[in-house]
């Protein structure tokens, strides 16, 4: 088994999380001692920080690695004084990163991040990497964070393309205009080694108390999902309700983004289903960065998760 990028694998029972945090968190704080240092102006040389993704066989998924730049991003705002700025590039590392689309895959699908890089107070900063267990550990740490602590990060400095945000817009206005919705977010294939897959009946169970409960019983369900029999399973269930982008799913129980081509266009069809779960006042899931993220931007909605964990 392997530590992957946001989580490490789970075994229940085992001391490996509790190593794997323990490691985590004394590398963290020998970084956070150095800025100590530099807070207590011991040490003048800060550093710029530069977050990469993960590669080779802990690459991840695009809202594992969105969860790493959050968790970075809010480590540097409370160190904001201490350091000369913060980077994420991306470089050619990673599952989504296409020869044509040229370097740093962040930049596919998300505003450039260069915080603070033309600083220069006291000589030229210093450029640290995050290290692999840092970066994982802070994603880590975002899952336990608050969605309004998250969200003030995502606003500030996370920001989509114009085409993403274009393609959300569109869909909403075909789609949603004058009618409440309900985001229902499915995440199957390999997910089952994090987290207890929940039976698809469960989620229409849960989807029809919700409607019951809000007195939305005619609400537009926009679905999420890797898998296609999640599709059709609740588009027989709820017939006339269900919207849904046309976009390639898993009909194997493999997940996409590991054994697909055009990864990179499939971070943009998850970026898109992100967003416009974020348009729903009340979203059913199950476990996944990508729902997890979803309420960070959109804080106030309601989130039912129906199995452990984020």
């Amino acid at each position: 088994m392997s530590l992957r990028a946001g989580l490490p694998t789970r075994v229940v029972g085992s001391g490996l999380q509790a190593w794997w945090s323990a490691q985590a968190r004394a590398t963290l704080l020998r970084r956070e001692a150095r800025l100590g240092l530099v807070r207590m102006g011991f040490n003048r040389n800060r550093e710029t920080i530069v977050v990469r993704c993960a590669g080779g066989k802990v690459a991840a998924g695009l809202f594992a690695e969105f969860a790493t730049v959050v968790g970075a991003l809010e480590f540097r705002d409370r160190w904001a004084s201490e350091t000369a700025g913060l980077r994420v590039d991306f470089a050619d590392l990673g599952l989504y990163h296409a020869a044509g689309r040229g370097p740093n895959w962040w930049e596919y699908y998300f505003e450039s991040i260069s915080i603070g890089s033309d600083e220069r107070r006291v000589g030229q900063p210093k450029v640290s990497e995050l290290a692999q267990i840092e970066r994982d550990f802070l994603a880590h740490r975002v899952q336990g964070m608050s969605r309004q602590r998250a969200s003030r990060v995502v606003h500030e400095y996370i920001r989509p393309l114009p085409f993403i945000t274009e393609a959300v817009d569109a869909f909403a206005k075909e789609n949603f205009s004058g009618r409440s919705v309900l985001g229902v977010h499915y995440r199957g294939t390999d997910k089952e080694l994090e987290a207890p897959r929940v039976p698809y009946e469960r989620v229409g169970n849960t989807v029809r108390q919700v409607m019951r409960e809000m007195g939305g019983e005619g609400a537009c369900l926009f679905l999420a999902s890797d898998e296609q029999a999640f599709i059709e399973y609740m588009r027989g269930a709820f017939p006339g309700q269900v919207r849904y982008r046309d976009i390639p799913r898993s009909t194997d129980g493999e997940p996409m983004h590991l054994h697909g081509r055009s990864v990179d266009l499939q971070g943009e069809g998850a970026l898109i289903d992100c967003l416009l779960l974020a348009k729903a006042g009340f979203v059913v899931r199950t476990a996944s960065n990508l729902g997890l993220c979803a309420g960070f931007f959109n804080p106030d909605a309601t989130h039912v998760l129906l199995n452990r964990e984020y």
